[in-house]
């Protein structure tokens, strides 16, 4: 899924500004977020149980915090590495 939402993202980009950086940098972040989201979303459940906590702890809202504030994190390192700023 990230990486056909990435693929997307990269010919929308390419087409919208007729260069590949500004494509490759959103379809790059776009597949590193979606993988992140669905890493901490499916281990961080389980390290809670496994530490004896409530699940529920990380709760939607929480965890969607956590995902947004560290994809814009993603976003630019990525657009850093790429246009080398």
């Amino acid at each position: 899924m990230g990486t056909s939402l990435g693929l997307t993202v990269y010919i929308s980009g390419f087409f919208w500004k007729a260069t590949s950086q500004v494509g490759i940098v959103i379809g790059i972040s776009m597949i590193a977020t979606i993988l992140w989201a669905n890493l901490l979303g499916s281990l961080l459940p389980i390290l809670l149980t496994k530490l004896k906590l409530d699940p529920a702890i990380i709760s939607s809202p929480l965890l969607s915090t956590l995902i947004d504030s560290t994809s814009l994190i993603i976003y630019f390192s990525v657009a850093e590495a790429i246009f080398k700023i």
